[in-house]
């Protein structure tokens, strides 16, 4: 065995001219075989033909004639149908001319009948010499590759192809095709068998595959959710083909297949968007973004110019963010007839602002600027009370002074009984807002909360897909947290039809569908990407699960109603929550307390302050 390879390696060391010699030598061989048997049933006027000249005119005539028409440039490695026409319609040009040879210089020619089957049975042999030298070929060249047992999920022209673009490389060996129509179960593609969906859990564990490829790139969401779900008895790696278009234009290879992404899993199929009623608040609109370069505020950016506003003043003051903004919008700026204003700045800076507001006459503000990480807020308390809290009142106090129409607070399901010192300045800026809008009949301000946003700074799913990719571990605070999980288009979405439908103090919440343990979350990421947990049940799995603990201030669970009562809007996804407010004297009080203990640095005294505007905060100590 050792000696074969070592000879076949040999072969296949040997520079690509002297290769091709010996491929020009072994169709000399094939052609002289397909002749030698047919001169039985040479019969020329009735005469059996007994020379055998044509055994060399025949080689002699067509070898030059296949080198010029290019036989011989082909990678043999890589053959495939398209070879074989050509070979055949080639070999089909060199016999023609040696049958004008012999009509020229007078040869006994045999009958036409005969030269066609030579040139069939050539085109057989020369064929089979090709693909028997491919498969030996890529057999040497992967001797040493491990090769995963693999299903192709949908046996359509995606699943074909990804089929054949893994048999040229090599990687996987193909076992089976599923497909989910009926009509196709039993029949075979390429020798390969196709099988139900039913049977497909049994089916992994007993031929212990272990990658399944969806290859269905026009798969709705729910069947993606539907085929997923149903592994989740067996541990395989889950992967998926790119986009029809990708496809299309033969940009398919293996490299391009990736794993399901866990957004695809926690997303829902939502209601169709209301445009007309979004249009109505954003139309023709100047509109002023606060915390444009951040994951809400970029996506707010980039919907809202969709919908024509007449222009966007967009507010960041981390530049590495805005310059990541600038270039993220320019494509969709440069086409649509809205103007786009970048600011470097902060909105603490009252005069600021309001010389902002004043120049750009702007009507809507959607403050999405915070501080929302909570370990790093709970951490520098003062700078999170700050931020969330002063720059908000101020904010206020500024959209009142210049008469804005709408004013829209992105707050977090964190403010409903909070446990940690962000959730309380958010609480504490919703408290703010409503009692705002009671003060000018003109200006309308609302507030719209909703819990994780997936893909967002600091969520849980770019982390454990980070964690996974290094080889673990994967780090969780507590086996019992609970969170909600939205897109980021998602939530925005239904964040510019909130704008739409409020009508001043409201307290809009977005339906964040059924909440996830993270744990299971953890489960599943790494279930996609091909790992196994390592725990009492699998102690020889690829990843642990460490448990660090919660974090100061974080719970176990998130709400979105402190009272308990929400009504219905006109979009199955928003309602309206019933809460009660602080009157505005009583906020104002409190606030300037607070920028005095601020100024001051005096760090409990504002927390103190802090906690009497939100009674229901439950702080476990002042560090």
């Amino acid at each position: 065995m050792n000696f074969n390879i070592s000879l076949q390696r040999k072969l296949l060391s040997l520079p690509q001219f002297y290769r091709r010699i010996l491929i020009l030598f072994l169709d000399i061989l094939l052609i002289i075989a397909a002749i030698y048997p047919n001169y039985s049933r040479f019969l020329i006027q009735g005469e059996q033909l007994n020379s055998y000249q044509w055994l060399l005119i025949s080689p002699a005539i067509c070898i030059p004639i296949l080198f010029i028409l290019g036989n011989y440039r082909s990678l043999t490695r890589y053959l495939g149908s398209k070879s074989v026409y050509l070979l055949s319609f080639r070999l089909l040009i060199s016999f023609f001319f040696t049958y004008i040879f012999g009509i020229i210089f007078g040869k006994a020619i045999p009958d036409l009948s005969i030269w066609i089957w030579i040139w069939l049975t050539s085109t057989s042999l020369m064929s089979l010499s090709r693909f028997l030298i491919r498969d030996w070929l890529q057999s040497i060249f992967f001797i040493k590759r491990r090769r995963s047992n693999t299903v192709i999920y949908g046996a359509g022209n995606a699943g074909v192809i990804l089929s054949k673009s893994l048999k040229i490389a090599r990687l996987d060996r193909i076992i089976a095709f599923v497909d989910d129509d009926p009509q196709l179960w039993g029949n075979e593609i390429d020798g390969i068998k196709i099988i139900s969906p039913k049977n497909l859990n049994q089916f992994i564990k007993s031929k212990k595959i272990e990658k399944v490829l969806l290859a269905m790139p026009l798969i709705k969401l729910k069947d993606k959710k539907r085929i997923v779900n149903s592994l989740n008895e067996v541990t395989v790696s889950i992967l998926e083909v790119p986009t029809l278009a990708e496809i299309a234009s033969g940009q398919l290879i293996v490299e391009n297949l990736k794993p399901v992404n866990i957004n695809d899993l926690l997303r829902r199929d939502v209601a169709k968007k209301e445009v007309k009623l979004i249009q109505k608040g954003i139309n023709s609109k100047i509109i002023m973004i606060t915390g444009g370069g951040g994951s809400i505020g970029s996506e707010l950016c980039l919907q809202l110019l969709n919908y024509l506003p007449k222009k966007l003043i967009i507010i960041e003051r981390n530049e590495s963010s805005l310059y990541d903004l600038i270039h993220k919008l320019k494509k969709y700026s440069s086409n649509c007839l809205t103007e786009v204003v970048y600011i470097l700045g902060d909105i603490s800076h009252d005069v600021f602002v309001d010389n902002l507001m004043n120049k750009y006459n702007v009507q809507v503000i959607f403050h999405a600027a915070a501080y929302k990480h909570v370990p790093i807020v709970e951490e520098n308390q003062l700078s999170g009370i700050e931020n969330n809290l002063i720059n908000t009142y101020k904010l206020c106090q500024l959209s009142l002074k210049n008469n804005i129409e709408n004013f829209l607070l992105i707050s977090s399901d964190k403010a409903v009984r909070p446990t940690n010192t962000m959730g309380a300045t958010k609480r504490a800026a919703e408290l703010i807002v409503q009692a705002s809008d009671k003060l000018k009949k003109e200006c309308s301000f609302s507030i719209v909360r909703f819990g994780n946003v997936i893909g967002s700074s600091g969520s849980v799913v770019p982390l454990f897909q980070k964690q996974i990719s290094q080889g673990g571990p994967i780090t969780i605070t507590d086996k019992k947290v609970i969170r909600y999980f939205m897109t980021i288009e998602e939530a925005v979405g239904l964040v510019l039809q909130v704008q739409s439908l409020a009508k001043g103090g409201d307290v809009f919440l977005l339906d964040m569908g059924k909440p996830v343990k993270i744990i299971d979350l953890a489960y599943q990421m790494a279930k996609l990407n091909g790992k196994i947990i390592k725990d009492s049940t699998n102690p020889h799995g690829d990843i642990d699960i460490i448990e660090i603990g919660l974090r100061p201030g974080e719970k176990l669970y998130e709400e979105l109603l402190i009272s308990g009562k929400s009504i219905r809007t006109q979009h199955p996804l928003i309602y309206k929550a019933i809460e009660s407010l602080l009157p505005y004297e009583e906020i104002e009080e409190a606030i300037q307390k607070i920028k005095l203990h601020i100024s001051k640095n005096n760090k409990n005294d504002a927390i103190k302050c802090l906690k009497e505007m939100v009674p229901e905060w439950e702080i476990k100590t002042i560090n």
